[in-house]
């Protein structure tokens, strides 16, 4: 699935996103190939970790047909929130940074990732979940993000700032410990 999104430069032009979506460990052959090359490229992971976390890419963002930012995660349990979150993350190229790209991104693979376990009889997940450290983005007065909708639910014991977003259609897990 694409979708096209106008976004505008720096210089007032503006140009198209094209953002794709993989179902979790779905990712095609070539796709996962083209995560690890760009990680690479950007001297972002080591190519061990590239490996293994290339099967997490559920999305790609396009600007003039080159790769320029990815996302990935995977479903796991919030020890603090006591449920099980898609853990979300996202990477877009120095050269792309401060565009909206990364916004973009996460509100386009939130309503997929959000089709996707919400149609399952049974989700693995209750919604996503952002664990954003203070370095990347110091935690801001908002309690809700007004262009993502995502919430804030805490802070881990290293300082970074958690955002949620529920899945509309999925209830509560009992609490796991």
């Amino acid at each position: 699935m694409v979708k096209n999104e106008s976004l505008l430069k720096p210089e007032g032009d503006t140009t198209l996103l094209d953002l794709k979506f993989f179902k979790p460990q779905t990712i095609p052959e070539e796709a996962r190939r083209d995560s690890i090359a760009f990680w690479q490229s950007e001297n972002v992971l080591p190519e061990n970790v590239a490996q293994q976390r290339a099967p997490q890419v559920v999305g790609h963002a396009y600007v003039e047909n080159t790769l320029v930012g990815i996302a990935s995660g995977y479903v796991n349990v919030a020890p603090t929130l006591r449920q099980p979150y898609f853990h979300y993350r996202t990477y877009v190229a120095q050269s792309h940074r401060r565009s909206g790209i990364a916004r973009a991104l996460l509100a386009f693979n939130f309503t997929q990732l959000s089709n996707y376990f919400s149609a399952q009889p049974s989700p693995a997940t209750v919604g996503v979940i952002l664990e954003i450290p203070a370095t990347i983005a110091p935690l801001d007065d908002h309690l809700v993000w007004p262009h993502t909708e995502f919430s804030f639910a805490g802070t881990t014991s290293e300082g970074a700032h958690l955002r949620v977003r529920y899945f509309e259609q999925v209830k509560l897990k009992p609490a796991t410990t």
